[in-house]
């Protein structure tokens, strides 16, 4: 896989289907790995969030539309 740049470093996300894991690694030598246990989706998406805010890597959300009209911000 290929680093995405990011501020001053890069990062790269990707499965580890051998060692069940979900591994971030940063160009500055940081890496943070997360568990692909079984588990309901929102806490692995909470955990996600979590270990990007550790790297201080930001996401923006964005709103879903749903057919009846509210939205929902992801």
């Amino acid at each position: 896989m290929k680093m995405t740049p990011y501020g001053d470093g890069a990062f790269e996300i990707a499965f580890d289907f051998i060692d069940h894991t979900l591994v971030i690694d940063m160009s500055d030598g940081r890496r943070r790995t997360i568990a692909l246990v079984p588990r309901a989706v929102a806490d692995f998406y909470g955990e996600f969030l979590c270990v990007l805010d550790d790297l201080q890597i930001e996401v923006g959300g964005h709103e879903l539309r749903s057919p009846h009209g509210e939205g929902l911000t992801l």
